[in-house]
C-alpha cells in the first residue's frame, strides 16, 4: 500500500495503488449487510433506560408542532428545566420525532434506524478512506472491522446511543464531500454540501467538531505544495462553529454540561491518561465492557493509577511515533485517534453521576474508532507485505483476518441482549459495578411493574453498601406510594428532598404529592408554591397544585392549573384525563371534548382516551360519534372491560338490542369477577 497522495492529482489518476486491484461494487456493500446482520436481533428489544425520558415521555418529539422548542431547548430539558444536562442534540430528538410519526411506540422502527445509521457509517468508513488515498483493500478491511467491533454494541443496541452514530455519519459525509470536492467540477456545490454536513454533525453532539481537525491533519499530509490549499478550505468550517455557537449559547441558551465543583482541574488531568488509556485498550481487547463505568478522580500522589496510566501513555505515544515514521501513511491516523480522544479524556466533565467520576463510555469511543482501526489495518497490512513477514504467516493471513471478523461479530451479536430491556439491562449491567443507581433503577422498574418482592430484593441487596443513598431512598419512597403506604413515603422522601441538589424541585414535589395524597392540602400546597416562587416549576408542580384546588372546590383555579400543566406536557394522558374529568363533573362538555380531542391526535389508539371520549359524546347526545369512539377502543383493547360496559349502554340506547347484549354477555363470560360484569347482568336482566 503506498502512501497517502497528492490531494492536488487530477481525477484522471487512479485511487488504488498496484498492489490493490479494483474491488467489485459487490463487496463495498458487504461490510453493511454484515453490520446489518450482527444488529439484527436488536429489533426485537424493548425500550431502556434513557430511551423513557428522551422518546416516551417527551411531547416534543410526538408532535411537529415543536420543533422550535427541539432546537431552543437541552437535550434533557424539554420538560423538567431542573433536571437539564447542559446538552444541545436538536438532530437527534428530530430523528425521534421522525420515528415516533412512523412507530409511535414500538421500539422495532427505533431499532431500525440506529441500525440503518450504523449501517450507513460503515459504508461512509470505506468510501472516506479510499478518498484519503487509503489502498481499497486496507479501505474494505477497515470498514469490516468497524462494522462489528463489539466496541460500538452500546452505540446501535440502544436506542439513545444514537447520539454518536447520527454524528458520525453526518461528519463523515462532510469529510468525503470535502475531499471529493478537490477532484469534481462539481467543487462548490460538494464544498457548501460538507459544510452543511458537519453544521448538522454538531447538531447531533458536541464531540464531531474533531472532524474539522480530521479534514486538516488528512489534508497536510495528502497536500505536498503548501498550506494555504489545506487551511484556506476550512473557512466555512469555521463559520459553521461559530453558527453553532450562537444557536447554542445565544438563541437556545444551552449552557455546556454540568461541571462538578467538587473536583480540581489537577484531578481532572491526573486521571486524563489512565482514562485515555482505557479507552484504547477497549479498541484493542473488549473484554471488560459495561454500561455503567467508574471511573474515580485521580486526587493524589498515592494512586498508582497516575503511575499506570502516565507510563502506559508515554509508551503507546512513543510506539505510534514509531510507527508514523516507519509506516508514513499510518501518520495522519495516529494524530486523529489522538485528537478523537481529548474531548473525551474527562478533562471537560460530561453530565453523570458522582459515583462515576471522570464519566466514561463505550459509546463515546465510536468516533475515534474510525481512526484507531483504520490505523490498525494499515500498520498489519503494511507490516505483512513486507519480505520479512513469513512467508506461512502472509499465506494465512485471510484466514487469521476473517477470525478477528467472525470472533467479534458473535460477541457483538450476543452482547446486543444486554439491552433487550429494562430488567436484563439494569441486572446484567450489576454483574460488573455495584452502583445504587443502578439498583434503584432496578428497583424502579420492579415496582412499576408490580413485582413488589423483586423490588424489595434489589433494594436490600444495595443496602450493604449504603442505605442512606439518594437514590435508594427515592426507590423506597416509590415502593410505598405504589402500595399506598403514603406515610411510610414520606419518612424517605423527605430524606430525599434533604439531599436533593440537582433536581431539587422533582424533591419537593414528589413530597407535596404525599402530603395531598394523605389530605394534609394545606402542606402540599404551601410546599408547591415554594417551589413556584423559586421558578423551578415544571409540569408535574401544576398539575399537583391543580389537584389540590380541586380537591379544596377552587374549580377555576384548578382549571388554570390543569391547563398551565398541559400547555408545559402536551403529551400528558393522565393531566388531560384530570381536567377532562372535572370539565365534566361540571358538565361543560364542549371543553372537555376539546381536551380530548387534543390528546387523540397524539395518542390515536389509546383505549382510555377513546373510552373518555366516548362518554363525552354519549354525554352531548353524540351517539354515533360515541359509539365510534368506544368501538375503537373495544377493539384496540377487547379486555377493556370499562369501554366494553359503556358500549353496550351507547348501542342500546341506539336500538341495537344485538349487539348490546353481545358486549354485555361477553362481559359476563369472559370476566365474571369484575365490577363491569356485575353491571352488565343487572342491565341484561333490566332489558326488555
Amino acid at each position: 500500500m503506498s502512501d497517502i497522495g497528492d490531494m492536488s492529482r487530477s481525477s484522471e489518476h487512479s485511487t488504488v495503488t498496484p498492489d490493490s486491484p479494483q474491488i467489485p461494487i459487490i463487496y463495498w456493500l458487504l461490510p453493511g449487510i454484515v453490520a446489518a446482520a450482527v444488529y439484527a436481533n436488536t429489533t426485537g428489544m424493548d425500550f431502556v433506560w434513557d430511551d423513557f425520558y428522551l422518546i416516551l415521555e417527551d411531547h416534543t418529539v410526538k408532535s411537529f408542532n415543536y420543533l422550535n422548542t427541539i432546537f431552543t431547548s437541552d437535550f434533557f430539558g424539554h420538560q423538567e428545566w431542573d433536571l437539564a444536562y447542559g446538552y444541545y442534540r436538536p438532530l437527534v430528538s428530530l430523528t425521534y420525532l421522525f420515528d415516533y410519526a412512523i412507530w409511535q411506540r414500538d421500539p422495532f422502527g427505533y431499532h431500525l434506524t440506529n441500525i440503518v445509521l450504523h449501517v450507513a457509517a460503515t459504508f461512509l468508513v470505506a468510501v472516506v478512506l479510499v478518498e484519503l488515498r487509503v489502498s481499497q483493500n486496507a479501505a474494505w478491511w477497515a470498514a469490516l472491522v468497524f462494522a462489528v467491533h463489539p466496541i460500538h454494541t452500546e452505540n446501535v443496541a440502544w436506542i439513545s446511543g444514537r447520539t454518536d452514530v447520527l454524528a458520525f455519519v453526518l461528519g463523515m459525509l462532510a469529510m468525503w464531500a470535502h475531499f471529493r470536492s478537490f477532484k469534481s467540477k462539481y467543487m462548490l456545490l460538494l464544498r457548501i454540501a460538507a459544510a452543511l454536513a458537519f453544521f448538522a454533525a454538531l447538531l447531533a453532539k458536541e464531540p464531531a467538531v474533531v472532524v474539522i481537525i480530521w479534514i486538516a491533519i488528512a489534508g497536510l499530509q495528502m497536500e505536498k505544495q503548501g498550506r494555504t490549499r489545506v487551511f484556506l478550505p476550512l473557512l466555512p468550517y469555521a463559520a459553521m462553529i461559530a453558527m453553532y455557537l450562537i444557536l447554542r449559547f445565544v438563541i437556545a441558551d444551552v449552557s455546556g454540561p454540568y461541571q462538578r465543583t467538587d473536583v480540581s482541574l489537577l484531578a481532572k488531568l491526573a486521571t486524563a491518561p489512565f482514562t485515555i488509556v482505557r479507552y484504547i485498550s477497549w479498541l484493542v481487547l473488549p473484554i471488560d465492557q459495561s454500561a455503567y463505568v467508574q471511573n474515580p478522580f485521580i486526587t493524589g500522589i498515592s494512586d498508582v493509577r497516575l503511575y499506570v496510566g502516565t507510563v502506559a501513555l508515554l509508551g503507546l505515544s512513543y510506539g505510534a511515533y514509531r510507527l508514523s515514521k516507519r509506516i508514513a501513511a499510518a501518520r495522519p491516523f495516529v494524530w486523529m485517534t489522538l485528537v478523537a480522544m481529548l474531548p473525551i479524556a474527562g478533562v471537560l466533565s460530561a453530565s453523570g453521576p458522582a459515583d462515576m467520576g471522570a464519566v466514561m463510555a463505550e459509546r463515546f469511543l465510536y468516533f475515534p474508532s474510525f481512526p484507531f482501526i483504520a490505523l490498525s489495518i494499515i500498520a498489519v497490512t503494511e507490516t505483512f507485505k513486507r519480505k520479512s513477514a513469513p512467508v506461512m504467516v502472509r499465506r494465512f493471513l485471510p484466514v487469521l483476518a476473517g477470525m478477528f471478523i467472525v470472533i467479534p461479530g458473535v460477541k457483538t451479536a450476543v452482547r446486543n441482549q444486554d439491552w433487550k430491556n429494562n430488567e436484563v439491562f439494569y441486572s446484567t449491567t450489576l454483574e460488573s459495578v455495584s452502583a445504587p443507581l443502578i439498583y434503584g433503577n432496578l428497583a424502579t422498574h420492579y415496582i412499576h411493574t408490580q413485582q413488589w418482592d423483586k423490588a424489595e430484593q434489589a433494594l436490600a441487596e444495595v443496602q450493604k453498601f449504603n442505605t442512606d443513598d439518594y437514590h435508594i431512598l427515592s426507590s423506597r419512597a416509590l415502593l410505598h406510594v405504589a402500595r399506598r403506604e403514603y406515610e411510610k413515603a414520606i419518612v424517605y422522601q423527605r430524606k430525599v428532598a434533604a439531599k436533593a441538589r440537582r433536581g431539587r424541585a422533582v424533591a419537593y414535589n414528589n413530597l407535596a404529592f404525599l402530603y395531598r395524597a394523605t389530605g394534609d392540602y394545606k402542606r402540599a400546597e404551601n410546599l408547591l408554591n415554594e417551589i413556584l416562587l423559586n421558578k423551578a416549576g415544571y409540569a408535574d408542580v401544576y398539575f399537583n397544585l391543580a389537584e389540590v384546588y380541586r380537591a379544596t372546590a377552587r374549580f377555576d383555579q384548578a382549571r388554570k392549573a390543569y391547563e398551565e400543566a398541559l400547555r408545559r406536557r402536551p403529551d400528558n394522558l393522565q393531566m388531560a384525563a384530570a381536567l377532562a374529568g372535572m370539565l365534566i363533573e361540571r358538565d361543560e362538555f364542549p371543553d372537555a371534548l376539546s381536551v380530548l380531542e387534543t390528546q387523540l391526535i397524539m395518542y390515536p389508539n389509546d383505549p382510555g382516551l377513546l373510552n373518555n371520549l366516548g362518554v363525552v359524546y354519549k354525554r352531548m347526545h353524540y351517539q354515533e360519534k360515541a359509539r365510534a369512539a368506544l368501538e375503537r377502543a373495544v377493539k384496540t383493547d377487547p379486555a377493556y372491560a370499562r369501554a366494553r360496559l359503556n358500549l353496550a349502554g351507547v348501542l342500546n340506547e341506539l336500538g341495537d338490542r344485538d349487539g348490546a347484549n353481545f358486549h354485555l354477555k361477553y362481559l359476563i363470560e369472559k370476566m365474571p369477577q369484575s365490577k363491569e360484569a356485575a353491571k352488565a347482568k343487572a342491565l341484561l336482566n333490566g332489558m326488555p
